[in-house]
């Protein structure tokens, strides 16, 4: 449901932010961070889990991770599927 969440917003402000989709590749790069941020500081401090201690070996990975599969993956998708 997050991740249909990030998509559904992506989407949104597409429609209002055409460069979203012109630009997919760092948008989408810049999407991912802003993801992953938003999990740590909003969504897991309202959770059952709580926050974890900082790390920043994890910090690089789970970035690195939400670059790839969450806002690239969406940025790449939403101009694909805008094209039609």
């Amino acid at each position: 449901m997050i991740a249909y969440g990030a998509a559904a917003v992506y989407v949104a402000a597409s429609r209002v932010v055409p460069l979203l989709i012109e630009h997919a590749v760092p948008c989408g790069i810049l999407y991912g961070i802003a993801v992953y941020f938003f999990m740590q500081d909003v969504v897991l401090p309202l959770s059952a889990i709580g926050r974890r201690p900082f790390s920043l070996q994890f910090m690089l990975i789970g970035v690195g991770v939400h670059i790839f599969t969450v806002g690239l993956t969406i940025a790449l998708t939403v101009r694909r599927l805008s094209a039609n």
